[in-house]
């Protein structure tokens, strides 16, 4: 028989009081915030993230070298006229760095943020794309006669 100082529900409540300020604590700083996806098209490298709520003029997006940097500073904002009962979305505030596998043409970049949804389309710099190589054959050789 268990002990009546051993109580499930306060541990469980302790457990979800821990993860609750552990989620507050960590919010936007893991490595899956934004979740994002890197595909290589051949001429491109195309990136999504998913940024909800975000607006554009709370997104900065930077290059150097071949690091693309994604930075959200933004407060949630509540229309005039609501109140706010309860926020589970903390403000977003983050950095995201990705190292790029390639050099990329810089004055080419295109970024649209649409449903909170970034799409980034980062075409390859000219020496980065990938080429066909022309296999030459050796010249045929004359057999002479016996």
């Amino acid at each position: 028989m268990l002990s009546p100082l051993f109580d499930f529900n306060e541990r469980f409540r302790l457990f979800d009081s821990f993860e609750r300020q552990a989620d507050r604590v960590f919010a936007g700083q893991g490595p899956s915030s934004p979740r994002m996806i890197l595909r290589d098209t051949g001429d491109d490298l195309h990136l999504v993230a998913e940024l909800p709520g975000v607006a554009e003029n709370d997104l900065d997006i930077s290059l150097e070298s071949d690091v693309l940097t994604l930075r959200v500073a933004g407060d949630r904002q509540v229309p005039s006229g609501h109140k706010l009962i309860r926020s589970e979305r903390p403000s977003m505030r983050m950095v995201r760095q990705v190292e790029l596998p390639v050099r990329v043409d810089t004055d080419n970049l295109q970024a649209t943020l649409r449903d909170g949804i970034l799409e980034l389309k980062l075409p390859k710099a000219k020496e980065a794309r990938p080429r066909k190589i022309p296999v030459l054959g050796a010249p045929a050789t004359q057999s002479k006669p016996d």
